[in-house]
């Protein structure tokens, strides 16, 4: 946390709110007492995204327009990857 803490803009010290929130969630969610199980918890551990989801916004929007094309066809892959299997188990069963 101290290596956080320093004289910088509003823009980076958000940024640096948002490094030091999404390990924090990271660490939660490690030592988390999983009473119903990962699968039933999922609400508790969803609140992780909004630091992640914020952080990952502002750190894409600084990439060269090449980069970005190239993240956004990764994260569509990756998305497809977990989001068609899902699909077609909740279709037939």
């Amino acid at each position: 946390m101290l290596l956080v803490y320093y004289n910088t803009t509003k823009k980076e010290s958000f940024v640096n709110f948002l490094i030091f929130m999404s390990a924090f969630f990271l660490v939660y969610s490690f030592i988390w007492n999983q009473d119903l199980g990962p699968y039933r918890d999922w609400d508790v551990y969803s609140a992780s995204a909004i630091p992640y989801t914020l952080l990952s916004a502002i750190l894409l929007g600084h990439l060269e327009e090449k980069e970005k094309r190239y993240t956004a066809l990764i994260v569509v892959v990756v998305s497809a990857f977990h989001t068609f299997p899902w699909i077609i188990y909740n279709a037939f069963f």
